[in-house]
């Protein structure tokens, strides 16, 4: 028996697999544009007070007058400003590259402050440090959030008497903020914060259940 390789499948096969090598060697498929905050306590669209710096990914276009890129910022209503020093992307034409820039070259941006919301971009330069009209928009849209929150109260669901092994403890936290996350929050060194729910009116509640030992 003979296989015909030319059947209508195998011929969608060859192309589909044609489309997307073309698709990969064009760079299309390459990481997203983004703008992300490092440092301290790093929530992917806020940028608070313990942040050092961001990390900027952005796919290069395929241009090749192409030397550096430079990443603006608007906050706000204001208009658009360069933060820091362009970057020679020159090496990664139609390819993704990394920008760094420090918390105080963020911060810098006019109109930065608190409670105020901010959008990204870079624009790439030519050797001359010339637009070469180039220009790419990041994610996600920043909300600037330094204060710190603190939390007022603390309320046990049980506060006498006995709880063994397997009986749970309801703990209700009054803060100042709502859509808190927490990393760690330990009771009896236990971590409890996969528990943590958010109910919206600055409190939040969280169920520790009794362990041996």
């Amino acid at each position: 028996m003979k296989f015909n390789s030319k059947s209508p499948q195998s011929r969608f096969r060859m192309t589909l697999s044609y489309f997307i090598g073309c698709v990969l060697l064009s760079g299309s498929l390459f990481g997203a544009n983004t703008f992300a905050p490092t440092g301290g306590t790093v929530v992917t669209d806020h940028w608070n007070a313990s942040n050092t710096g961001a990390t900027i990914a952005v796919n290069v276009p395929n241009n090749g007058s192409i030397n550096y890129a430079s990443a603006q910022l608007k906050v706000g209503a204001n208009d658009w400003v360069g933060i820091g020093s362009p970057t020679n992307v020159a090496a990664f034409i139609n390819a993704e590259a990394t920008l760094t820039n420090t918390a105080s070259e963020v911060e810098s941006a006019t109109g930065f402050a608190n409670g105020e919301t901010f959008d990204s971009r870079v624009i790439f330069l030519n050797s001359g440090f010339s637009a070469t009209g180039d220009v790419v928009t990041l994610t996600p849209t920043v909300t600037i959030d330094q204060t710190v929150p603190s939390i007022s109260n603390v309320v046990f669901g049980t506060t006498s008497g006995l709880l063994k092994v397997g009986n749970s403890l309801t703990m209700t936290i009054t803060s100042t903020e709502t859509g808190l996350t927490a990393t760690v929050l330990t009771i009896n060194s236990v971590d409890v914060s996969g528990s943590l729910t958010d109910n919206a009116d600055n409190t939040y509640t969280v169920t520790y259940t009794i362990g041996e030992g």
